[in-house]
């Protein structure tokens, strides 16, 4: 915790971060078809496709060298690179000025040095990566989508100011008491706790809200720690499975929050609990880096406390 601090101090006075080494030829022959599945096939920008590969592939280059890369094996999108960008927009709420935006990508990649665990997708079938991928993909369309269309500004995330924002504190103290009570074996206590996560699951499937992506990750952390403490994973299990039913009644199919949450429900189905502990943990950092992206600032309470929490807990196992 002390060194995350420490980092994040020097880089706001401006301390730069050590260059990143050029991986050789056969490195990015290795990673040729990711890069066109996750640049072209899946139209994500570099910025993207960067935060993308070094949470999942441990694979790092800079802007720079995937720009001349990508020019020479010639992937070039009919439209050019003009995909969405992670900046507030809307009525009412001017766009972040990119050097903001650059301050925040440069804290979030300097703390990665010390916050990326090995990846265990490594020893499963390729299909695995693609589902990681999907929740990273999800992940960064979820925030968008909060942001711009549900028309939610950064000063909201401060604290529970609507309905659904207390609803998700709510569930998020509910798993922590679950998780307390069981240990104890309380037993009614803890059904109680666990059924009340449930219940207030139903009023969250129907709407984007950035609140989700500052909770849902802390809600199964509590769930999979539990699990892990007792071999028996059924508590997240049923969580997820049942927050992936709401949503896919409540949206069509294409909806971010049905695409962010089937991958991790596939996981869960295949009892794959180490890759679904990574993906998790991943998914908990790329929130990290969309919300400071979106909010366009390294010192925002609600972006410094989800660093502060990854460094506490997540770090650790």
């Amino acid at each position: 915790m002390g060194n995350l601090l420490t980092q994040l101090a020097h880089l706001q006075r401006g301390n730069r971060r050590q260059s990143v080494a050029p991986p050789s030829l056969a490195q990015w022959k290795g990673v040729k078809e990711t890069v066109r599945r996750i640049y072209i096939e899946n139209g994500r920008k570099k910025d993207d496709l960067r935060n993308i590969m070094i949470l999942i592939y441990h694979f790092e280059a800079t802007n720079k060298m995937y720009s001349s890369k990508i020019k020479q094996w010639g992937m070039f999108k009919n439209n050019g690179d003009t995909e969405k960008a992670l900046s507030i927009g809307g009525e009412g709420m001017p766009k972040r000025k990119r050097y903001d935006v650059k301050t925040a990508e440069k804290v979030f990649y300097a703390l990665l040095d010390h916050a990326i665990p090995t990846n265990p997708a490594t020893v499963r079938p390729p299909d695995i990566f693609k589902h990681q991928e999907l929740v990273l993909f999800s992940v960064y369309d979820y925030i968008l989508e909060a942001f711009n269309r549900g028309g939610y500004r950064p000063d909201q995330l401060l604290s529970p100011v609507d309905q659904t924002s207390i609803t998700w504190q709510r569930i998020s103290d509910k798993a922590y008491e679950f998780g307390v009570m069981f240990q104890r074996s309380s037993d009614k206590q803890a059904a109680e706790a666990y059924t009340s996560i449930i219940r207030q699951m139903e009023s969250l499937a129907t709407s984007a809200h950035p609140y989700m992506m500052i909770k849902f990750w802390r809600v199964c952390y509590y769930l999979h720690r539990l699990g892990e403490k007792n071999r028996d994973y059924w508590h997240i299990y049923g969580f997820i499975d049942w927050f992936h039913r709401l949503a896919e009644a409540e949206n069509p199919s294409n909806r971010s929050i049905v695409q962010l949450l089937g991958p991790l429900r596939r996981m869960v189905q295949e009892d794959d609990k180490h890759t679904l502990w990574y993906t998790l943990r991943i998914g908990y950092l790329r929130s990290i880096h969309c919300l400071q992206a979106v909010i366009g600032s390294n010192n925002h309470p609600t972006v410094l406390s989800m660093w502060a929490n990854y460094a506490k807990h997540w770090s650790k196992q």
